[in-house]
């Protein structure tokens, strides 16, 4: 591949590391609005049902963007061997920051499922003072 292909192809993986990122940020905003709105009135089986749903589809996108970043890391070399000026800086520093996003944001997530809401937690019960 020439140097113009290969900067292509790793500004398609950056693009589709953002867009799976990206939707990921989604799924776990739509699960912690659910469990924060919802509240207990969700029963077991549908907490279940909803923590199974996250969980499968976090490790989906983990893994996609894991395989994204090593197509990347295999381009940045093939663009090293030929002698290109471009320079990919930081990278690692990113792919740390979003490994560690998703993995606290999926346990935060995991734990709001079947934790009370956070709107409930300093509530008083009715009678006291």
């Amino acid at each position: 591949m020439s140097e113009f292909e290969l900067i292509m192809v790793l500004s398609e993986l950056s693009r589709t590391i953002t867009e799976q990122f990206e939707f990921w940020m989604g799924a776990t905003f739509a699960v912690v609005v659910v469990c924060y709105t919802a509240g207990q009135k969700l029963g077991r089986v549908v907490r279940g049902c909803i923590a199974f749903l996250y969980l499968v589809a976090s490790a989906m996108f983990y893994f996609r963007y894991l395989d994204a970043v090593d197509s990347t890391v295999q381009i940045s070399q093939a663009l090293g061997e030929i002698g290109t000026v471009y320079v990919a800086d930081r990278v690692e520093l990113v792919s740390l920051a979003r490994r560690i996003v998703m993995f606290g944001g999926s346990l935060f997530a995991m734990v709001l499922i079947f934790w009370p809401p956070f709107s409930e937690l300093g509530r008083r019960k009715d009678g006291d003072t």
